[in-house]
């Protein structure tokens, strides 16, 4: 290929990442723009395999990792269609070649991270789309100053799809932790599971059905779970006095692959593991010994897993996972006469409770490629590359209000206080576990059943899961039956934390196509380049929405945030 007008490279090679240049790489070649593409996805966990007939590029995993350890790849996402409506046929069916499960309803698909890096990794090498897209093992051991020079002196655009811990953001946006803008916090525990394959037909121990109407009764476990590959994470929302006691036997925090928690197995260390990698919370419960507080999270830990009927003997490991809903200040910059963006958590981060971050990155992936493209057009016609352009425009105000919806509208709904309209971004965890304590048992578990009862009529509508009257009875006193086998201080802290809170929404959507001059504010969005995005915050930490912001976000039906 020779001179290119558009080299694009993009640093990271997740699902931001590749959606981005997946999409990119199809419109040029729909479009005949081929010629003006160059785009280069690199990622350190990239290795070249070399055993088949051509080199492949495959997932090489942390390079921290402790030996045979899984990581977050394990996590199971819900992808919901209008999101994948921008990936292209092709893609999408590359996508679901291997699972191809509906959960939360029709339009849901529940599939584990693992399966969209793979399948999208095998896309970006397909031919219809290599003359314009190649994938590069990143191994650039210099300083970050010559990897910055580098770049910047190999493409005129560069993508931040690096993850929550951007490096380019850090180094070419020159945006450190601390000006990143947390809006939540929360703390969790992901307890990672693989069912055996002679064990459960349906492929995990309940139906998927049971499975949801249990985790949207409450908020302190979530069980997201594929039946076709028998694996997924019970994650488990957490005081802060939990998260200290959550480490290993060796005082080491359970991180996902460098350090994660190992279960005993009927009492003993397994083969092959280390005594300081057993789970502390456990160690201390089954020898009775340290705090009263570790021992009882074991037992929390362990009602969750008989709620959804998961064996301890099939639990692979139990990580750590911090939720901080936050964002970048600037998502796009110009550095020399190279533009930057930033796209998918690197651009700023939900709370996985909800089920969002996915389906953001294929939102901002679309709408980024889009542009990208219209600024090659312009180019091909003599235009200037520059922050001047209306497309550049479009993708920023775009990520802003996508960005501002899935915060105020979905993960501060679970991080944090919500009276009426408005939000208290304080943890709310210690004070479910408070009033928990002096809850009456009967009452608390009268609460769950009415819920269990209003969400298994929720989820037997003709929109969602479409099942029998018989078969919704079934499912509620499947679920009432399920609530026996946990005791009653986790029982009470289920009832006390409430059901999945429910918002009236419109699906903030990329506009793919041209974008309207009257609806991109040039002035303002390039004034707001420099500025922070985000609606002023009073001392105490409360914001105030009017009616006018309130109607325009509480449109269409009432939907809960499956």
């Amino acid at each position: 290929m020779e001179n290119p007008l558009l080299r694009v490279g993009v640093i990271g090679g997740g699902p931001a990442g590749l959606a981005t240049a997946i999409n990119l790489a199809e419109w040029a070649v729909q479009h005949g723009m081929q010629d003006i593409f160059s785009i280069a996805v690199m990622d350190t966990r990239y290795l070249q395999d070399d055993s088949g007939p051509s080199p492949k590029i495959q997932y090489g995993g942390s390079r921290r990792a402790e030996a045979g350890v899984s990581n977050r790849r394990g996590q199971v996402v819900t992808l919901q269609q209008d999101c994948l409506d921008f990936l292209s046929q092709r893609t999408r069916d590359e996508l679901f070649r291997n699972v191809n499960e509906s959960v939360w309803s029709r339009t849901s698909y529940n599939i584990p991270i693992r399966e969209v890096e793979d399948r999208l990794l095998e896309r970006a090498q397909m031919n219809d789309v290599s003359g314009v897209l190649s994938l590069e093992v990143s191994n650039h051991t210099g300083s970050d100053e010559a990897l910055s020079t580098c770049l910047l002196g190999r493409f005129n655009i560069i993508i931040g799809a690096d993850g929550s811990k951007s490096w380019v953001r850090r180094h070419l946006f020159e945006i450190e932790e601390e000006r990143m803008q947390s809006v939540g916090r929360d703390l969790a525990l992901g307890i990672e599971f693989q069912i055996p394959e002679h064990l459960h037909s349906s492929g995990l121990p309940h139906a998927q059905p049971l499975n949801v109407v249990l985790t949207v009764s409450q908020c302190r476990f979530l069980l997201n779970a594929s039946s076709v590959t028998r694996s997924g994470f019970l994650n488990m929302q957490l005081t802060k006095e939990e998260w200290d006691l959550a480490t290993r036997v060796d005082g080491q925090s359970c991180v996902f692959a460098r350090s994660p928690g190992i279960l005993l197995r009927s009492g003993q260390v397994p083969d092959g593991i280390a005594a300081s990698q057993i789970f502390k919370p456990q160690d201390d419960y089954v020898h009775g010994r340290g705090s009263v507080v570790s021992r009882n999270l074991w037992k929390s830990i362990s009602d969750g897993l008989k709620l959804f009927g998961i064996d301890q003997d099939h639990v692979a490991s139990i990580v750590g996972v911090e939720l901080n809903v936050r964002y970048s200040p600037e998502v796009v910059r110009a550095v020399g006469e190279t533009i930057c963006f930033l796209v998918g958590d690197a651009a700023f981060q939900t709370h996985f409770w909800p089920g969002r971050g996915m389906n953001s990155v294929f939102k901002e992936a679309a709408s980024l490629a889009n542009s990208l493209l219209l600024i090659g057009r312009q180019l091909q016609g003599g235009g200037k590359l520059g922050l001047g352009l209306l497309e550049i425009t479009h993708y920023f105000q775009f990520v802003d209000g996508l960005r501002f919806q899935e915060h105020q509208s979905r993960s501060l709904r679970f991080v944090c206080q919500i009276t009426g309209r408005t939000r208290d971004s304080r943890d709310r965890m210690p004070e479910i576990v408070r009033e928990a304590a002096y809850a009456n048992v009967s009452d608390c578990k009268r609460k769950l059943v009415k819920e269990i009862e209003n969400w298994a009529e929720i989820f037997s509508s003709p929109k969602r899961l479409h099942f029998s009257k018989e078969a919704k009875e079934a499912l509620v006193s499947k679920a009432i039956a399920a609530l026996e086998n946990i005791g009653d201080y986790e029982l009470k802290i289920m009832a006390v934390s409430g059901p999945w809170p429910t918002v009236k929404l419109v699906e903030v959507l990329p506009n793919i196509g041209t974008p309207d001059p009257q609806e991109c504010n040039l002035e303002l969005a390039l004034e707001k380049l420099t500025e922070v995005p985000f609606p002023a915050m009073s001392p105490a930490g409360i914001e105030e929405l009017t009616d006018e912001q309130q109607d325009k976000q509480n449109v269409a039906k009432a939907a809960p945030q499956a």
